[in-house]
C-alpha cells in the first residue's frame, strides 16, 4: 500500500543517511578505521502503529583540524579519499559525466598536500571506489538533485586544491616580510586557479591570492590593507578551507535532517542515540581534546548522578540502613573548565584581547589554583587537567585561533560574492542592519556577563549546546553502551588487557562497578523473589508476600543478617554478592533435588509400561505359542487314528 510504501521509504532514507555522515564526518584513527570525528545525537521517531516516522540529527564540535592535517598514521575524511578514487575511475559511466567529475582535476590523494600527511591513503577491506558511488546513491535516495550532487563534490575538491597552494616570502611595504603564492611552483599555481574556478570566486586565482596573501585591518578608523607573512598566508589558506569544510558538513547535515523530517503530530513516541566522541588523551592533545574530554567529563557527571545518586536515592526511598559510598565526583574538574574564571572564560577573554595569545592564556590557566589543575614546570606554554579518567597534558598553541572559529572578512566577502550558487548558498550574504540595529548590537556587544566583552566562540557554543544536551538526556531513561576496542592493533581474536582495562576506567566501568560492589548490587521486587527463590521453601509461598521472603532468606542465611548481607525495604530485597551467592547455590540444590525427583517418577513410569508391555507381549507369545503345540498333537493325534482305520 501507499502508507507501507512511504514508511519503506523513510527507512531507507534513514538507512542511507548513515554512509553520508560517515564520508564527511568519519575518518581513519590509529585506534579505529572508522572513527567519527563529530558527535551526533539521533532521534529516531515512531507513529501510534510503531513504525518508522521520520528521525532528527543533531550533531557536535566536528574535528575540522582534520580537514587540514592528519597525524602520522590516520587519514583526512573518507570523502577526499572517495571522491579522488571516483574521479581517477572509469570515466565511460554515465554518472561520471552527469557529475562533471572530469572538471573537478583530481589526481591520486597522495598528490594533495592536506593529505599527504598521514602518509596512509587506503584502508584494508574498504574499496574507497565503491563506498564514492555508495555516497553519490545515498546523496540521491534522500533526495539531493544530482546538479546539487556535483556542485558538493566541487566544494569538497575546492577544499583539496587549496591546500596544494603555497606561498613565499616577499618584501612588503616598509620593508616588513609579504607573501605571495608561489611563482616557481606550477603546482600552486594550478591549485590556486583550480580553487577559484570551483568556487566562483569573481577575480578567478588573482582576487583568491588577495584574499590569502593581504588582510584588512582598521587604523585610524579606516580599514587598510596589510600583507601576510607566510606563515600567515598559511594560516589563513587552512582556515578559509576549514571553513569552506565546516560550511558543506552543516549543510549536508541539514539536507538529511530534511529529508527525514516527519510531521510532530505523526510522531507517537520517539528513541534517541547518543553517538559522542570517547576520552582522548594523545603525546599532544589541543583544543580539540579539551573539548572532546570536557564532552565526556558532563556526560560521567550525568552517568554519576544516574546510575550512583539514583542508588543511593533507591536506598533511602525503601528505608535500607546504609553506609555513604564515596565515589569520584567530577564536578569540580566541570567547573574548572566552565566557570566564570575557568579556562573557557579565560580563552574567551584572551580571544578578545587586542594582545592576546596562546601563551599568554597558558600564563593564565596556570596560574588558576584548583586541585584538578597541574602547571608543568618543562613547559610553560602547556597546562594539565586531571580528568576522572586521568590527567591529560594540553599544549596550548593554536588555542585562540580555533577558538575564535572565525574567516576573515575580506575571505567571507569573496564567497558570499561567488559566480556559483551552490557557493553563495554554503556563505549566504549577512542582512544589512539599520543605523539604530547596529547600535543597539554593538552596545549589547560590548559588555558580557561580568562586564567583559562577549564573544560568540566555539568554547561558548560547545558548552551551551552541551547543557541543553544533558537538559534532554535528564528527561530520559537512558541506557550505556560501551564500545571496547580488544587491541590497538585492530587484530582479530587477540585481547591486550591493558588496553581494555584503560578504556573501562576512561567510561566510568570500573568505577561503576566498584560502587555497585559496595552496595547492594542484587535487588528484587518481593514477587520475583518468590518467583525464583520459592522453589527453597515452599512453604514461603502460602501467605503474605514479605513474610514468605524473610522466611527464605532467614532459611538461607542462619546469621538472619546480622552480617548485613541482605535487607529487606518496602518493596524490594536488596542482597551483597555473598548472599546473592549463597541463595543462588540454595537454588541449584533445590532444583537438584526436584529434578531427580522429577527424573524418579518419570523413569518409574517409563520402565512399568515397558514391564506392562512386555509382560502383556509375553503372554501372547507364549498363548500362541502354547496353541501351536495343541495344534500340533491334534493333528498329530488324527492323523494316527485315521491310520490305524486303514488297517
Amino acid at each position: 500500500s501507499g502508507e507501507e510504501d512511504g514508511h519503506q521509504s523513510i527507512e531507507r532514507q534513514v538507512l542511507d543517511s548513515n554512509p553520508i555522515l560517515e564520508a564527511f564526518g568519519n575518518a581513519k584513527t590509529l585506534r579505529n578505521d572508522n572513527s567519527s570525528r563529530f558527535g551526533k545525537f539521533i532521534q529516531i521517531h515512531f507513529d501510534n502503529s510503531g513504525a518508522l516516522c521520520g528521525a532528527a540529527i543533531e550533531t557536535y564540535l566536528l574535528e575540522r583540524s582534520r580537514v587540514v592535517f592528519a597525524s602520522e598514521g590516520e587519514r583526512a575524511y573518507h570523502v577526499f579519499y572517495q571522491l579522488c578514487a571516483i574521479a581517477n575511475g572509469p570515466k565511460d559511466d554515465q554518472a561520471y559525466e552527469t557529475l562533471g567529475l572530469a572538471d573537478l582535476q583530481l589526481e591520486q590523494p597522495q598528490e594533495y598536500e592536506y593529505l599527504a600527511g598521514g602518509n596512509v591513503f587506503t584502508v584494508p577491506g574498504v574499496d574507497d571506489v565503491e563506498a564514492g558511488w555508495m555516497l553519490v546513491k545515498s546523496m540521491h535516495t534522500i533526495g539531493i538533485e544530482p546538479s546539487v550532487i556535483s556542485d558538493v563534490l566541487k566544494t569538497v575538491a575546492a577544499c583539496l586544491h587549496l591546500g596544494n597552494v603555497s606561498f613565499e616570502g616577499t618584501e612588503a611595504k616598509g620593508g616588513e616580510e609579504g607573501s605571495k603564492v608561489s611563482s616557481t611552483s606550477s603546482k600552486a599555481m594550478s591549485a590556486l586557479g583550480q580553487c577559484a574556478k570551483l568556487l566562483g570566486i569573481q577575480g578567478g586565482a588573482e582576487a583568491l591570492a588577495g584574499v590569502l596573501c593581504t588582510r584588512e585591518v582598521n587604523a585610524g578608523g579606516e580599514r587598510v590593507k596589510v600583507d601576510n607573512t607566510v606563515a600567515q598566508a598559511t594560516s589563513v589558506r587552512d582556515a578559509v578551507a576549514k571553513g569552506i569544510y565546516g560550511r558543506l558538513f552543516g549543510w549536508v547535515v541539514a539536507r538529511v535532517n530534511e529529508s527525514l523530517f516527519t510531521d510532530p503530530a505523526k510522531q507517537a513516541n520517539k528513541i534517541c542515540i547518543l553517538d559522542i566522541f570517547g576520552f582522548e588523551s594523545f603525546k599532544i592533545n589541543s583544543f580539540e581534546q579539551l573539548c572532546i574530554n570536557f564532552a565526556n567529563e558532563m556526560l560521567q557527571n550525568q552517568f554519576n548522578s544516574f546510575v550512583f545518586k539514583e542508588e543511593q536515592k533507591e536506598y533511602e526511598a525503601e528505608g535500607i540502613q546504609w553506609s555513604y559510598v564515596d565515589f569520584f565526583d567530577n564536578t569540580p574538574c566541570i567547573e574548572l573548565i566552565r566557570d566564570k574564571q575557568g579556562v573557557f572564560a579565560l580563552l574567551d577573554e584572551q580571544c578578545i584581547l587586542p594582545g592576546g595569545s596562546d601563551e599568554s592564556f597558558a600564563e593564565a590557566v596556570r596560574g588558576i589554583k584548583h586541585k584538578h589543575l597541574i602547571a608543568p614546570k618543562r613547559d610553560r606554554t602547556a597546562f594539565t587537567v586531571c580528568h576522572y579518567a586521568g590527567e591529560v597534558e594540553y599544549a596550548t598553541e593554536d588555542f585562540l585561533d580555533k577558538n575564535r572559529d572565525a574567516m576573515q572578512d575580506d575571505a567571507i566577502a569573496a564567497l558570499e560574492n561567488s559566480d556559483v550558487e551552490f557557493t553563495k548558498v554554503l556563505f549566504p550574504k549577512k542582512k544589512k542592519l539599520s543605523a539604530k540595529e547596529l547600535k543597539e548590537k554593538n552596545k549589547a556587544g560590548k559588555k558580557g556577563k561580568g562586564g567583559k566583552q562577549s564573544l560568540d566562540s566555539l568554547s561558548s557554543q560547545f558548552s551551551k549546546s552541551l547543557s541543553e544536551l544533558m537538559a534532554t538526556i535528564s528527561q530520559t531513561a537512558p541506557h550505556y553502551v560501551r564500545c571496547l576496542t580488544p587491541n590497538p592493533q585492530k587484530m582479530p581474536g587477540v585481547v591486550d588487557n591493558a588496553c581494555v582495562v584503560q578504556q573501562l576506567r576512561c567510561g566510568g566501568v570500573i568505577e561503576a562497578v566498584r560502587v555497585t560492589r559496595a552496595g547492594f548490587p542484587s535487588r528484587f521486587a518481593f514477587a520475583d523473589f518468590l518467583a525464583r527463590y520459592g522453589v527453597i521453601l515452599p512453604s514461603a509461598l502460602d501467605g503474605e508476600a514479605r513474610h514468605g521472603c524473610q522466611a527464605i532468606l532467614e532459611y538461607v542465611d542462619d546469621a538472619k543478617s546480622e552480617t548485613g548481607v541482605y535487607q529487606i525495604g518496602k518493596t524490594k530485597i536488596f542482597m551483597r554478592m555473598l548472599m546473592t551467592d549463597l541463595i543462588e547455590a540454595k537454588r541449584a540444590n533445590a532444583l537438584g533435588k526436584i529434578v531427580v525427583r522429577a527424573q524418579k517418577v518419570i523413569r518409574g513410569w517409563v520402565i512399568r509400561r515397558w514391564y506392562r508391555r512386555a509382560k502383556l507381549a509375553g503372554a501372547i507369545l507364549s498363548s500362541r505359542a502354547l496353541a501351536g503345540v495343541k495344534r500340533d498333537q491334534f493333528l498329530t493325534t488324527l492323523r494316527n487314528g485315521k491310520a490305524m482305520e486303514l488297517q
